[in-house]
């Protein structure tokens, strides 16, 4: 979010002979940005030129430097929105024998709150403090306090909101006899559109009429009348909406001399004036942004989202990556145990000399809302043509069409409210490889192997097969969901057992024409206990496991990783590691090293170490 530009224009008439202000008028230039990572929005950058004319010849006064820093943080857990440091610093210089105004100081301090049973953001607190020293023998102004209270109203049934850009115009007006100071006419108008093809206010103006009287006995200038009416427009009918409480308390010393000096409080009220715009920019800006979001999560739910509350998350916890929030997940927890056992019914039993060590919950919410991206994507092109699928010149087409059924059972274990196909897959890697794939995507691994079904990413439906790939000293599984929009059925006569795995018909190649993924139904070849050579049988009926090649990495979301520990005695898993294949080789073949051995990584005899050479021969 950025603004480039916004002017203020103020016409402050003096009355006096040579003493006369023309106008103040300023400029703001304001850079938000917005970290999805950390969930913050700051003013990285603003800058406000004010240039006040006072006079012909020696009264000038000139703002030659004002910043102005924002910090504002979202907190997930106590939905606060806190503006938690606001420092606004103006250098101005006054050109007068004995009158110069070398500096004022502004801190703005507020804090936000947000009721979701209500849909009210309110202002709870915020001050205003100016420190306006002047430096000469009579006239000082020592400080202007200033707190206002505001309350922001949200309308569920029409999706409207009320502020999101101020505007503000003030003339004041200064009488020489009467030492009253009278705020003639102030309006704001607000005007805010949402994000919708209903949603949009047309308008939001506020009047408000104030007396400021100057008390010559105790020498203060006090607000004695504040009238404040603010009307909102909603579609065909109207709220009305009133700051019951705004109060504005300045104090001052009064002149001595014979012209009263007020340039240090016009130029703070000014300031203060611009303060309060970019704060509610900022905020109507945080409660636009989250009311979307409310609204865009009823659209996308499903397994696939989160099954805990995301304030339970917390970034970077188990080493999963710097964009990762993860949660581990405790039996004894009643918040936990829901998902706890659903997550160790979908892995079933493992026979490979592993158990479940701990169960995490993983989200990178920048690739789960592309996830969601990608969901619609998905569902823009189920119908069209060049996605159906072309059977007339594949073999076998009633195997083919078993398998694509045997598939469709698995869209039905995954409950959700899209029209897009999802399926609930394994992948079994090494704990290493998990900061670079959950943060970057499986397209972040590098593959050596050409892949015996496609050279993609592979899953599986069983959690028990997926395990087979798990290596290393950390083994864990990656529960994923895949949205599936085209599969091609690979059946016996594209991966047949008399032939070299450099044989098949998919070996090495990409996704076949324009089928977005591979769902291969697997057994091994042998009754041996220890096999690696799983292929698809003659009758699919006959299948024990399958695997899912994948070739787009957006299509993947990671959401579960279950960690293991092995079970099996040393001499045992000797046994399984350094089991020969029974798959002849014709050449040698030697395997670099690599940091990401995962069941990605597919070498003939599918067995991998980090660190490790592996050396094939014929």
């Amino acid at each position: 979010m950025s603004t480039t530009s916004t002017a203020i224009s103020t016409v402050l008439p003096f009355d006096g002979s040579t003493n006369k202000i023309p106008a103040i008028s300023t400029e703001i230039n304001t850079i938000f940005l917005f970290d999805d990572s950390t969930d913050k929005i700051s003013a990285t950058s603003t800058a406000i030129n004010t240039t006040t004319s006072f006079g012909d010849f020696t009264n000038e006064i000139s703002t030659t430097s004002t910043v102005i820093s924002i910090i504002t943080s979202l907190d997930d857990f106590t939905n606060e929105i806190s503006t938690t440091s606001t420092a606004i610093s103006t250098a101005s210089s006054f050109d007068g024998s004995t009158n110069k105004t070398p500096t004022i100081s502004t801190e703005i301090s507020s804090v936000f709150s947000f009721d979701y049973s209500t849909d009210k953001i309110s202002t709870t607190s915020t001050a205003i403090s100016t420190v306006l020293p002047f430096d000469g023998s009579t006239n000082k102004i020592p400080i202007i306090s200033t707190e206002i209270n505001t309350i922001f109203l949200f309308d569920d049934s029409t999706d409207k909101i009320s502020t999101a850009s101020t505007v503000i115009n003030t003339i004041t007006s200064f009488g020489d006899f009467t030492n009253e100071i009278s705020t003639t006419s102030t309006g704001i108008s607000t005007a805010s559109s949402f994000d919708g093809s209903t949603t949009k206010i047309p308008a939001m103006s506020t009047e408000s009429n104030s007396v400021f009287s100057f008390d010559d006995s105790t020498d203060k200038i006090s607000t004695t009348s504040t009238v404040i009416n603010t009307t909102s427009s909603f579609g065909d009918f109207t709220n009305e909406i009133s700051t019951t409480r705004t109060g504005i308390t300045s104090t001052s010393l009064k002149p001595l001399s014979s012209k009263p000096n007020l340039i240090g409080l016009i130029v703070g009220i000014v300031m203060a004036g611009i303060s309060v715009p970019v704060l509610l920019g900022v905020t109507g800006y945080l409660i636009v942004r989250r009311h979307k979001q409310k609204r865009r999560d009823k659209e996308f739910q499903g397994d696939f989202d989160l099954p805990i509350d995301q304030k339970y998350l917390k970034k970077n916890q188990h080493d999963n990556g710097a964009k990762v929030y993860s949660c581990e997940l405790s039996e004894q927890n009643p918040l936990h145990s829901t998902i706890f056992h659903s997550v160790k019914k979908w892995v079933g039993s493992l026979e490979n000399g592993f158990k479940i060590k701990k169960i995490e919950i993983i989200q990178n919410r920048k690739k789960f809302n592309h996830f969601r991206e990608q969901i619609e994507f998905v569902e823009r092109h189920m119908k069209e043509q060049i996605f159906q699928p072309n059977w007339d010149c594949e073999k076998d087409m009633a195997e083919r069409k078993i398998v694509l059924k045997r598939l469709e059972r698995l869209y039905k274990q995954v409950d959700h409210n899209r029209i897009a196909n999802i399926v609930r897959v394994w992948h079994g890697c090494d704990k290493k490889v998990l900061p670079k794939l959950l943060a970057d995507g499986f397209a972040s691994l590098e593959v050596l192997d050409d892949g015996w079904f496609g050279k993609g990413m592979y899953f599986s439906s069983s959690a028990q097969y997926a395990s087979r790939y798990c290596q290393g000293e950390n083994p864990c599984l990656l529960m994923c969901y895949v949205l599936v929009l085209n599969p091609f059925p690979v059946i016996s006569c594209d991966a047949r057992h008399d032939k070299k795995p450099e044989d098949f018909r998919f070996y090495g190649r990409g996704n076949h024409n324009n089928y977005q993924c591979h769902y291969i139904p697997v057994s091994p070849v042998t009754d041996k206990e220890f096999t690696t050579d799983y292929r698809p049988p003659k009758r699919i009926d006959d299948a024990r496991y399958d695997e899912l090649v994948v070739f787009e990495s957006a299509n993947i979301l990671p959401q579960i990783v279950v960690h293991l520990e092995r079970t099996l005695s040393p001499s045992r898993e000797t046994k399984n590691e350094l089991k020969p294949t029974a798959i002849p080789r014709t050449n040698t073949r030697t395997i670099r090293e690599t940091k990401n051995w995962d069941q990605n990584h597919r070498a003939a005899n599918r067995r991998r170490y980090e660190g490790v050479l592996i050396t094939q021969k014929e």
